[in-house]
């Protein structure tokens, strides 16, 4: 029996078309019919010029060599993808960034725009609690303050520099506990832990104008309730806010909320703050999540829960990280973002200074211009956001009457600070010691907190 070839085939053309299995195949070359060999009973041939559709899964054992040769599923998948979001492991993501010759985040983020995250420095009340008044901000600690207001039961205390339970890579953290808790919120009622970012740091961001960045809030969080808890970015000087959620559980949670930029308000000079808020009643809910809105005193959203339901109830917090742009660590990298203790401690030296003693230490030399004012120059650590306000206990000098009655920086030139004591019976033209007596509790503070 005879093959039953077409009679004007084209270059390329293939017999039989569809192939059939066990029987040989041909290709037209323009001049003959090549034999292309008979098609194994169990495959099915197809052929590069599209004119056999694939009718089943092609199978591929090897990987790629050439450009373009084909690549299976499982080749592919192994590789860092661009168009969406992969789950890989610690180790890959290490492979992965070698491969390509990148900086892990840590040294990025380092850069954060926080201080005090990790919520080792305390200098004004090292780690003695106290309970807060209502309706005004108080700092629990350096750069963390506090707030609450209510119309019902809600009572709070602040904890410094607390060293319960906490997620590995840690040593403190700030805790918020309702001496009283509240059921059911109403009105205005809220609770708030914030964290107020200098001017000076959050302009990097270029807020309210075309060219803003987004910004990402990382933080660690322990609560004894599970629920969505309301995270927000405050603007009190030019009211703007934008609240978004974030689900929680019972217990430490890895907590990373990102902020859409703000393109339209007004951010020149302003010293925002990220507030956290465990309880917040319906007139301090944001009437559109995750957006900007006109009013500063959006603080939860409608599926907010309360945390603070109860007589003991706690928000503890630490790790906070604020990064330009839409990426954090992850949570086993989060501690490595932090700064370190010293670096800290001189970042916070620049909203509060507070030398104390306990015992005869000298602070310093004064001379004396009159009989009644003592005129100091102190060195500090750092240069202060403004001019401070002064604070002075149980501060003398070698003349005159001691303590001090009173004190007051004049003038902040850099790191150098010029004060004045007030005393009597001081010697004018006489250079006296600046000390704090033995057995009190001595006491300067320069504050140039926000």
């Amino acid at each position: 029996m005879g093959m039953n070839f077409p009679s004007a085939p084209l270059v390329g053309d293939t017999y039989p078309t569809p192939p059939v299995a066990g029987s040989p195949a041909y290709k037209w070359d323009g001049n003959a019919w090549q034999p292309l060999g008979a098609v194994p009973s169990n495959k099915v041939p197809v052929y590069t010029d599209g004119s056999s559709p694939m009718a089943a899964q092609l199978r591929l054992v090897a990987p790629p060599i050439a450009a373009n040769d084909a690549a299976a599923k499982s080749y592919v998948d192994g590789a860092v993808r661009w168009d969406s979001a992969q789950a890989l492991t610690l180790v890959q993501k290490l492979q992965a960034r070698q491969n390509v010759a990148a900086a892990p985040f840590d040294p990025m983020a380092y850069l954060g725009l926080q201080v005090n995250g990790s919520c080792e420095q305390s200098q004004e009340r090292g780690n003695t609690a106290f309970t807060m008044a209502a309706g005004v901000w108080q700092y629990i600690q350096d750069g963390w303050e506090a707030f609450f207001s209510t119309a019902g039961s809600l009572r709070c205390s602040g904890f410094p520099a607390y060293t319960g339970s906490l997620p590995q890579g840690y040593i403190s953290s700030v805790l918020l506990q309702a001496q009283t808790g509240q059921a059911s919120p109403v009105t205005a009622d809220r609770a708030m832990l914030g964290h107020p970012v200098e001017a000076l740091r959050w302009a990097k961001l270029a807020w309210g104008t075309p060219q803003a960045q987004p910004v990402t809030v990382a933080f660690w969080l322990n609560t004894q309730y599970a629920g969505n808890f309301g995270v927000g970015i405050q603007n009190y000087t030019n009211p703007r806010s934008c609240v978004v959620d974030v689900p929680v559980v019972a217990g430490w949670n890895y907590c990373v909320a990102t902020f859409p930029a703000d393109t339209g308000g007004s951010w020149s000079g302003v010293n925002p703050v990220i507030a956290f808020c465990p309880i917040g009643g319906p007139s301090v809910m944001t009437a559109a999540p995750g957006t900007w809105v006109n009013g500063a005193n959006n603080y939860v959203t409608s599926n907010s829960g309360n945390f603070f339901p109860a007589n003991g109830s706690t928000l503890c917090i630490t790790g906070l990280g604020i990064f330009p742009g839409s990426e954090a660590p992850s949570a086993a990298r989060a501690p490595f973002v932090q700064k370190d203790f010293q670096q800290t401690y001189l970042e916070c030296q620049r909203y509060l200074y507070r030398w104390s003693s306990t015992a005869f230490i000298r602070l310093g030399l004064a001379f004396c211009d009159t009989a009644t004012t003592a005129q100091m120059v102190l060195s500090l650590p750092v240069p202060m956001r403004v001019t401070p306000t002064t604070t002075i206990a149980n501060i003398g000098g070698s003349g005159g009457t001691n303590p001090f009655t009173s004190g007051a920086v004049q003038a902040i030139y850099a790191n150098i600070a010029h004060l004045a004591f007030q005393s009597s019976g001081l010697t004018p033209g006489q250079v006296i010691q600046v000390y704090a007596p033995a057995s009190t509790n001595g006491l300067l503070q320069l504050d140039a907190r926000m």
